[in-house]
């Protein structure tokens, strides 16, 4: 397996390189979820709170469109969207990785994934269900 590309499918566990953000330069910060209450975990999957930027595009209507995360855990991401998405709908989301390679390479985590809840307040918000995810490098 080269290292450009880390390929796994979403019943691996996606290990979060959170050991390495203080001692590396990162392109996004924590995201500041506002109030936080004290309640029991019912989730497999711990979430990261974790804001980077995001490209989405809805598969079959050909939709686009960009955001940020809100969190991210193996099993799925939450993200603030430019627009409602439909549940169901089948996505591919680019999301901009907070660590470079050792060289300074940036990467993206592409994950293809199906959205499985979507409301909007003051903004809209999508939760996607990654069905396969792969790291790739990014252009400079």
């Amino acid at each position: 397996m080269n290292r450009d590309t880390v390929r796994t499918d979403s019943a691996s566990t996606l290990r979060l390189p959170i050991g390495t953000f203080a001692d590396r330069q990162i392109d996004c910060y924590p995201a500041h979820l506002g109030k936080v209450t004290q309640q029991t975990e019912r989730r497999s999957s711990p979430r990261f709170p974790i804001e980077c930027s995001v490209r989405y595009r809805v598969k079959g209507i050909e939709e686009s469109g960009s955001g940020k995360t809100v969190n991210i855990s193996s099993g799925g991401v939450l993200m603030a969207i430019d627009r409602i998405l439909s549940p169901g709908s089948r996505v591919e989301v680019e999301i901009d990785w907070p660590v470079k390679l050792d060289d300074g390479v940036p990467i993206k985590l592409v994950v293809s994934g199906r959205v499985v809840r979507s409301k909007e307040d003051d903004i809209a918000l999508a939760g996607v269900k990654m069905l396969r995810y792969a790291f790739h490098t990014a252009s400079r």
